[in-house]
């Protein structure tokens, strides 16, 4: 006989979201039926079994908790798992102290998560139902435990406590008011201290504090329908304390109390990782004292050790709060600086620490003249591995030793090549507009069913007389540093705008043109309004300009993000998202932008006709995009096998050099006149 399957109701409004919820459970053991309100749901709770209740936070008829307190005054058994999206996160984790089994973020959950979520809520919930039966039966036999036991309401009301608890603590029970004389955070303010496990410290009757390791479990509910707790306690301060010394001597130096380099290896292997997500840049510095030796030799170590707990001390106010200095061995700090915009960042911070160091060291009776040499390596530029990073920033110091010390130098295998060539790129770069050396080539968007072109990414290209065509990854990062980028992407606006405004007057198909939007350019306060002079300049309507915004950018800050988009729709601009699968979209989120098009990134369009793993994820974004009422567009197609594979997979847009590369404004002229 086949198991019965599991019942679940869902109430939730969002069409959308319901759909993607069943859509999920397909396939599963899940019976689902959906209810838009939560009236509807507390009807079908009198009449039918559910083993389960997905319960939406955001109803039209109750919000928030609100929706969660009505089904347990009820009187339903059932258990709730709550759904909720990523900006009410702490309101779903609240939602766990008022007896909800779990929750769920909206869009950052999949199938075999959302499954697993709802079998385990069953079962914990058929787990505290068999432990509140058998409560009663024990209660007596715990208070007399060796441990301290304390029965109390949820609101902090102590109702019995044992012997144990009062020799620990020196409180009897007509001394305590509440449960938050012990606890250093009051209940309210800590509601996780009163039912399940954690640690909390406490106050006893003298005034020491002690760490208790609690464990709480609900026993049923008073007359006036407040939850009876049940909390077990256990004394480990002694336990905390050795594992706090044993945790900070493993990864902290013993005489400086700085990280060692365990710790600052750990921190850079995570900030790697982090600047993979945000594009950010990193700086490695490495520094050693000048002749530390002669301090050493003549004073003594233990002068030696005062120096460099000062040293120490002084590097930690060069820096920020997010960063890192530690110390690795003999006179040698390493520090991390994180999220660095450009590496004149990681500079600006050298100059300080040498200028630090221009005030004396006061060391006993003796005043210290130290001077430091400083290394320093940029990831991505020199190397995105932590060890080749570390290493290069040695070499550098080395290099600034060999220099006459008492400075900085960035690593650079070529030494001062790279610094003059990138000199002169940069100054070359800032004359670029006024001698014209910029133009523009356009990449075409096909139609996947009919093969017109329905739209032109504008893309674009340096002529150095010298150098010959650049690519953008060649200047473009250098533009971002320098502030550049706002000039060259006002021109390329404007000079897309006119091209396409050329093509619509010379009679050729209407076609829209996609520029490219860097986050620099998108946070400028009056960006909308230069869009909307450039369009009025140009004579451009705004409905053949599509502005193509990263995921990235997008995702970073949606309360800016979203207004600011929603105002440049408000003049009939489309937009493109682009580059997606790469960032870290929220469903919730995605559906709120103004946004008419997904771009699929070109990494998993190159692998479609080897990798199933790829083809899927490329089938799942063409849904999404389908199911959000938005067009699909895949990038970087190169072969006819990848076209059928997506064309088959309803993908609606193509772009890449199957079709054409990136081509002149002539060039592309001449494309568009063929198909007129």
């Amino acid at each position: 006989m086949e198991d019965a399957p599991l019942r679940i109701l869902l109430i939730e409004d969002n069409r959308l979201d319901t759909l993607l919820i069943k859509e999920m459970l397909e396939g599963t053991d899940c019976e689902v039926t959906n209810a838009a309100r939560l009236s509807a749901g507390l009807g079908l709770l009198e009449t039918r079994h559910f083993d389960l209740i997905l319960l939406d936070l955001g109803l039209p008829d109750s919000w928030g908790l609100e929706g969660l307190e009505k089904i347990q005054n009820s009187g339903s058994n059932v258990p709730v798992v709550v759904l909720t999206g990523l900006s009410d996160e702490a309101l779903a984790s609240r939602s766990l102290a008022m007896g909800a089994q779990d929750y769920v973020l909206k869009g950052h959950t999949d199938s075999e998560l959302l499954y697993r979520t709802i079998r385990y809520s069953i079962e914990r919930k058929k787990s505290r139902q068999q432990l509140e039966e058998s409560e009663e039966r024990f209660r007596r036999a715990i208070m007399d435990s060796v441990f301290p036991v304390m029965i109390h309401a949820e609101d902090g009301e102590v109702i019995q406590i044992n012997r144990i608890w009062t020799q620990l603590t020196g409180y009897a029970i007509e001394d305590i008011p509440a449960v938050s004389v012990w606890l250093e955070k009051a209940s309210a303010a800590a509601p996780d201290t009163r039912i399940g496990q954690g640690e909390h410290v406490i106050r006893t009757k003298s005034g020491d504090s002690r760490t208790w390791e609690f464990s709480s479990v609900p026993l049923g509910s008073l007359h006036d329908g407040r939850k009876l707790i049940m909390s077990m306690a256990a004394d480990i301060t002694e336990r905390k304390r050795m594992e706090e010394i044993i945790k900070h001597q493993a990864s902290h130096d013993t005489l400086t109390g700085l990280p060692n380099r365990a710790l600052f290896m750990d921190r850079l292997s995570q900030e790697i990782s982090e600047r993979r997500r945000n594009g950010k840049k990193l700086a490695v510095i490495f520094l050693d004292l000048d002749r530390f030796k002669n301090i050493n030799d003549t004073l003594g170590h233990d002068a030696g050790d005062r120096l460099l707990v000062e040293v120490g001390g002084r590097l930690k106010t060069c820096i920020r709060e997010s960063d890192t200095v530690a110390r690795i061995g003999g006179d040698e700090f390493n520090i991390l600086l994180a999220g660095i915009a450009h590496s004149g960042d990681a500079a600006r911070v050298a100059r300080k620490i040498i200028s630090s160091f221009q005030n004396p060291f006061q060391i006993k009776e003796h005043e210290l003249n130290i001077t430091t040499s400083i290394g320093i390596s940029i990831c991505p530029d020199d190397s995105g591995e932590m060890d080749v990073l570390l290493k290069y920033a040695d070499i550098a110091m080395y290099y600034a030793k060999e220099s006459g010390k008492n400075a900085f130098r960035f690593y650079d295998p070529l030494i001062n090549k790279r610094t003059l060539e990138r000199i002169k790129l940069e100054n070359r770069l800032r004359q670029t507009l006024e001698k014209g050396e910029l133009v523009l080539h356009y990449q075409p968007q096909i139609d996947a069913k009919t093969g017109e072109i329905t739209c032109a990414e504008s893309l674009v290209r340096w002529q150095h007389p010298e150098m010959g065509l650049l690519d953008p990854a060649r200047f473009i990062p250098l533009a971002e540093e320098t502030g550049l980028i706002l000039d060259i992407g006002e021109w390329v606006l404007r000079t897309a705008c006119a091209q396409n405004k050329a093509w619509q007057n010379a009679g050729l198909p209407r076609i829209c043109v996609s520029i490219n939007l860097s986050e620099r350019q998108f946070h400028q306060p009056d960006f909308p309004k230069l869009v909307s002079r450039v369009l009025e300049e140009t004579g451009l309507d705004p409905g053949w300009l599509d502005i193509e915004i990263t995921e990235t950018t997008a995702m970073r800050d949606t309360s800016f993000s979203i207004p600011s988009l929603a105002k440049l729709a408000g003049l009939g601009i489309k937009f493109s998202l682009d580059d997606f699968g790469t960032g870290y979209s929220s469903l919730e989120y995605l559906k709120r932008l103004p946004i008419q098009k997904i771009k699929i990134d070109k990494s998993f369009i190159e692998g479609i006709m080897d990798d199933p793993d790829d083809m899927a994820i490329v089938s799942a974004v063409i849904s999404i995009a389908h199911n959000l009422r938005k067009k699909a567009v895949a990038e970087g197609v190169e072969t006819g096998g990848q076209f059928e594979a997506l064309k088959a997979s309803g993908c609606d847009e193509i772009q890449g050099f199957f079709f054409s590369r990136p081509l002149p404004a002539g060039s592309f002229e001449r494309l568009l006149t063929s198909q007129a």
